[in-house]
């Protein structure tokens, strides 16, 4: 069965900037809907909420592969 998109009920504008920023990788698709959710809330333009989904650099340190002695990922 096909999952249901966090994204499907937010502004087609801003679903493109979560398409184009994080692909397909599902966890960052949640996270922004949630961003999304609440910057709604603060009645932040989708202007502005698009600009920063595109620009959002990521958290350091997330997901990065760390060379070790022991071979571990």
């Amino acid at each position: 069965t096909r999952r249901s998109s966090d994204l499907e009920r937010i502004p087609k504008k801003l679903r493109e900037a979560v398409e184009k920023r994080f692909g397909a990788q599902h966890y960052n698709r949640q996270n922004s809907a949630l961003a999304i959710a609440i910057a709604k809330k603060l009645e932040i333009k989708d202007r502005v909420i698009s600009q920063a989904i595109l620009q959002f650099p990521g958290v350091a340190g997330r997901m990065q592969k760390i060379v070790n002695k022991r071979g571990l990922t």
